[in-house]
């Protein structure tokens, strides 16, 4: 997202357009705003969104709007992140809105869609005043100034185009979030019935003799059960231990960020620091790491590593995990997905400050695991490529969705500032904007 979207330097405002003040364009509703404690609001559930400051809070019982709006924080904002996060949002319908955002009405023939998107991810941050929490006073959001076609029906031409790539945005992402669900379904049939000789799920009722009992429930006969620790070439091993080094090497070190709720991505990558005792933390391709401290929701995250075409190297918030050869680090973090042994993993996780938590090598040995010999059934392989078939698939819609919030991005670029005017040839749909 460019910084100053919506600015034009003096003397170059598009023919037809004119730089307006926000209190020229829209009404604020803030007067009918009705506080409530999250004590009351709990007692009143409902069907009715509730929102504040940055989106939809919770529900209640009854309403205070019933049209669409825009709300803009007034306090705790993204103002800083305008670029990544939006600091305004759309709601339409009967809604409760708290006194922590700015609620704004178009007026004067604007039209509310296409001020939304030129305040979405604008730099309002020299309107905000206090140093601990960000707010937004009523008189400053109405002096700022907004590039804006004089004709009402150029905003909805240039709203309806970016209204079109939101919808595309949102539906991918609604495919991406149902894929990831049954992924999730699908790792778990995998995991506790296993795939037969024809890569078919085997029936734990229509074959009961083909199952066996084990502390994880019923698994396949033939599968073996036993701790993590016992298939572990050696003992969990944590990475680097960052030093005081002056000189750099050719080469990274890994960030936690790098495994991800989908894998390892080479997404995070530090300067590795010159330090003779390195190199026994290098990693190869195919190397099985885990995330043994973060947040709960993310800690005991595994991935495969991937060469990236420079040196890499883990840090002290990984472990290596090495197995026997019996089972593949593929499977190994296949097991480690799973949302069993992430129970397991979390739940042995201690923290004594703020929210971080750890797992130690030692909790991650006692890990309990089923799984079938790595043998010329080839079982492990099979469950493997049905697993990669899905991730593939959600791998090809993130990168669509990046693709779509690139282009975003460049739409807004041009569009908002005139740089690309939008033909009359295209209409807003029908849309109310």
């Amino acid at each position: 997202m460019c910084e100053s979207r919506t600015s034009v330097p003096a003397g170059q405002v598009p023919q037809g357009w004119e730089v307006r003040r926000l209190e020229q364009m829209i009404e604020v509703l803030d007067h009918m705003r009705v506080p409530i404690s999250a004590e009351e609001r709990f007692k009143r559930q409902g069907t009715v969104p509730y929102y504040g400051a940055n989106g939809h809070q919770g529900w209640i019982d009854d309403y205070l709007f019933d049209e669409p709006l825009v709300l803009i924080a007034e306090d705790g904002g993204n103002f800083d992140d305008f670029a990544s996060r939006p600091i305004a949002y759309k709601i339409s319908g009967k809604s409760w809105v708290n006194n922590h955002a700015h609620i704004l009405r178009a007026k004067n023939g604007n039209k509310l869609d296409f001020i939304f998107f030129t305040l979405a991810h604008k730099d309002i941050r020299r309107y905000i005043a206090g140093s601990t929490r960000s707010k937004l006073t009523q008189r400053e959001l109405k002096k700022n100034e907004v590039l804006t076609p004089l004709s009402p029906a150029e905003q909805s031409r240039i709203a309806a185009v970016l209204d079109t790539v939101d919808e595309a945005i949102a539906k991918t992402e609604a495919v991406i979030a149902k894929l990831k669900e049954v992924r999730a379904g699908l790792l778990h049939d995998l995991l506790t019935r296993g795939l037969d000789e024809h890569g078919q799920l085997r029936d734990p009722v229509a074959h009961l003799e083909q199952f066996q009992d084990s502390p994880l429930g019923r698994i396949p006969r033939e599968w073996r059960f036993c701790r993590l620790g016992d298939v572990l070439q050696t003992q969990p091993r944590n990475g680097y231990s960052p030093q005081e080094a002056p000189a750099f090497r050719n080469g990274y070190i890994l960030g936690l960020g790098c495994l991800t709720s989908d894998g390892f991505a080479p997404v995070q990558l530090k300067n590795a620091p010159m330090d003779a005792g390195l190199d026994r933390f290098l990693l190869h391709d195919g190397d099985l790491l885990i995330s043994r401290s973060n947040t709960r929701e993310l800690v005991a995250l595994p991935g495969i590593f991937s060469d990236v075409g420079y040196p890499c190297y883990y840090p002290d918030l990984m472990m290596r995990l090495v197995p026997k050869p019996e089972l593949s680090a593929e499977f190994l973090e296949l097991i480690l997905r799973y949302s069993v042994s992430r129970t397991w993993l979390v739940a042995s996780a201690t923290g004594t400050s703020g929210t971080m938590v750890k797992i130690t090598g030692a909790g991650v040995m006692q890990i309990p695991v089923a799984f079938p010999p790595r043998n010329e059934s080839h079982e492990q392989q099979r469950m493997l490529a049905v697993r990669n078939a899905v991730n593939d698939e959600v791998r090809a819609l993130l990168q669509e969705l990046t693709k779509l919030k690139s282009l975003k991005s460049g739409l807004m670029d041009d569009l908002l500032t005139g740089r690309v005017r939008v033909p009359e040839s295209i209409t807003d749909g029908g849309r109310h904007t």
